[in-house]
Formats: C-alpha cells, structure tokens, sequence
C-alpha cells in the first residue's frame, strides 16, 4: 500500500482522493456533523487503483465489507490486500483511463454483509460489476472516480454475504 486513501463523505456523498501524508481541511459549523469514511487505494496496475467503501448510507460503511481480493490479469499473480503491485506513482493523480481491450486488467472479489448503496472508488471505469452470478447497472463518476450500486436485497438464502465482482 503507497499511503494513498479514499475519503468519503457522507453529508455531501462526495469521494475525495488524498495522496500519502497529505492533509484535508474540515471546518463545521455549530450544530453541523459529518461522517467520513476512509480506505486505503490499492495499486492494481499502471492507470487501475481501487478502494471499496462498503454500504456508504450506512454510517460504518466499511464494516460491511467481509471479505476483499484482488486478481491482477495478464499473468501477474494473485494478490491480497497490501501484498500486491506497487507500481510507478501513487494512481490517485492523473486522468481516468478506460480498458479498452478485450481483457480483463484486474478482479477485485469481495464479501458484503447486508443491503444498501455500495460504493468504492476506482481510477477507471469499470467494465462490469456482478452480484453472485448476475451482472448488476452501476453508476460511475468519471470525475471522481466513484462506482455505486444498489444491493437491494438481503443474500440468497443460506448465505450470509453478497459476492461482488468489479471488473477492471
């Protein structure tokens, strides 16, 4: 892990991206609150970082999240969080890119409890998002690189956690 991290911010639902050792300034009003919601930005490839946030209308967004993997694609092994590609630069400055080829640059798996608005910063568009078996829409905001989708219903039966795949 560079030290980069994903801060977002529940009263505004906006997603901020803070470079290692950098500071972001908070002024509240009286009587005013906000909850933020802070994760750390994995590196999968040159242009490719993710960080999950979890159910982000909830107040401890990332507690839902069980279970996260990271695949790196292209011959690149597998990786868990923080053993995985460091590569050149921090991934949080810099345009978006888009995978425009035929293959898959990396598979974040996780394991989520619950139901909601799932949320997670990624540098580039995904090229889809599954729930279990099924490919879910999902929403992404180009400028700040935030992916949402709705897990609107409780884990199949017999199961305790949602299995969601991004693909990169």
């Amino acid at each position: 892990w560079s030290g980069d991290s994903a801060v977002y911010c529940h009263q505004s639902g906006e997603i901020v991206t803070l470079p290692y050792n950098a500071a972001m300034p908070i002024s509240l009003k009286v009587l005013e609150h906000e909850i933020f919601t802070v994760t750390p930005i994995k590196v999968l490839a040159p242009g490719f970082s993710f960080a999950p946030l979890g159910l982000i209308d909830m107040f401890n967004a990332g507690g839902a999240i069980e279970g996260l993997r990271y695949e790196v694609q292209g011959g690149v092994k597998l990786s868990e969080l923080g053993n995985g590609y460091e590569g050149e630069g921090n991934g949080v400055a810099g345009e978006r890119v888009e995978n425009l080829s035929t293959e898959v640059v990396a598979l974040v798996s996780m394991e989520v409890k619950g139901c909601g608005w799932f949320g997670a910063y990624s540098s580039a568009k995904p090229r889809k998002c599954t729930l279990g078996s099924t490919v879910v829409d999902f929403a992404y905001d180009s400028d700040s690189g935030l992916v949402t989708f709705n897990l609107d219903h409780m884990p199949e039966e017999g199961q305790k956690v949602h299995t969601v795949k991004v693909e990169l």
